[in-house]
């Protein structure tokens, strides 16, 4: 019984693996809606403000006495942490559909969306983006859709500028995004 079993186990592996799979041609369903942007709106967006309270920590990564947190989709925050007993915030840079940093000799690389960004924030007071790669990353998809899914999900666009920014819940809270 055992050796019929492994025999037709991979048979039966694969069959559940294609009835699980759309289509080529067969449109996919999320439970969440596409939160857009213009490009021009995105590529101006990117600047440093005073702090502001963080909804939905992601990343965090330091650079000498700074602890940098990613407020997911919406900016990353800049926390002070000369004394460690007593971090305080320090400024927000806005980064629009921001999910991963990264730093190297002051320079802040993060996605913007679509693009890759680079940041410099050696001094505070006059940082600036320094470099914008667009449409490096793929689009972001909603957490419900797998990347092998992608081809068949039908997105309605307001214009052929609009990238995606995030993803929201459909029927949810219907959470701001303001730059």
């Amino acid at each position: 019984i055992m050796k019929t079993f492994f025999k037709i186990a991979p048979l039966i592996a694969l069959l559940l693996c294609l009835t699980g799979c759309p289509e080529k041609g067969e449109d996919i369903t999320s439970k969440y809606i596409p939160v857009f942007i213009e490009r021009p709106e995105l590529e101006k967006a990117v600047r440093i403000l005073d702090p502001k309270p963080i909804i939905q920590g992601g990343k965090i990564a330091t650079i000498n006495n700074y602890i940098l947190l990613v407020d997911i989709y919406k900016g990353v925050h800049i926390i002070d942490n000369s004394d460690v007993y007593n971090p305080k915030p320090f400024k927000y840079l806005v980064i629009p559909g921001v999910k991963d940093i990264s730093m190297k000799d002051g320079i802040v690389y993060a996605n913007s969306s679509t693009d890759l960004i680079a940041f410099d924030i050696t001094n505070l007071n006059s940082s600036k983006v320094i470099d914008r790669r667009k449409d490096f990353f793929k689009e972001p998809l909603p957490p419900d859709v797998s990347e092998d899914q992608r081809y068949a999900l039908t997105i309605d666009r307001p214009t052929d500028t609009s990238i995606i920014l995030a993803w929201q819940l459909k029927n949810g809270d219907d959470e701001e995004f303001h730059f």
